[in-house]
């Protein structure tokens, strides 16, 4: 068994115990779930591996079945000079249902979350060393996307060849794609997450 599925199973053998689930752990302590708000205010920022994530939801009509949120995962621009501003890239988004169970792996376009566009070459670098850690009530959340982004960077790494697919395909040009209000999500991959787990410690 990887270290990374001891991860997940442990984070949320640590929500049971507490009778909660992930998706109310990523709500940060709040009492009231809001569209559209982030949880927490101000995201989750590891400054030390200039990573960062928040938790929202979008109205019903415009989740996907059974989804309570989404994570968006992001990582400062690997390229960026030292002394520069911090410039995130959109890593990846994950879906969880009401009890915590991730749905979906997905990418956005670039207007959604305001991000700074990276081809998905550049980023190998990025997931393969990914790492996110944070202390306080939000740890063990960001323990268990730190495991989610490294056990599914594959994965995550296909999704996003396929978003640079789909961008070069727009018929007005890379420019006008990235801001193209149309085109929301980009690419997607469903999670049969609790199988996988149980191949995995099967082995």
């Amino acid at each position: 068994m990887s270290v990374y599925v001891q991860d997940l199973l442990n984070v949320h053998a640590l929500y049971a115990a507490r009778n909660m689930s992930l998706s109310f752990a990523a709500l940060a302590g709040s009492a009231e779930f809001v569209e559209n708000a982030h949880y927490p205010k101000n995201d989750v920022v590891d400054v030390q591996n200039g990573t960062r994530f928040f938790y929202h939801a979008h109205p019903a009509h415009e989740r996907i079945d059974g989804e309570h949120g989404h994570f968006h995962i992001f990582v400062d621009e690997p390229t960026k000079p030292a002394n520069a501003p911090p410039n995130f890239v959109h890593l990846a988004g994950i879906s969880l249902d009401d009890k915590g169970t991730p749905l979906r792996l997905f990418t956005t376009n670039q207007w959604v979350t305001g991000e700074r566009y990276v081809r998905a070459e550049k980023l190998v670098g990025a997931l393969a060393s990914f790492q996110l850690s944070t202390l306080g009530r939000m740890s063990p959340v960001a323990r268990w996307i730190n495991a989610m982004m490294r056990w599914c960077s594959d994965d995550i790494y296909q999704l996003l060849l396929q978003r640079d697919a789909r961008l070069q395909s727009h018929q007005q040009g890379l420019r006008e794609a990235l801001r193209d209000r149309r085109w929301h999500i980009l690419s997607q991959q469903r999670l049969s997450y609790w199988n996988r787990l149980s191949k995995e410690t099967s082995i």
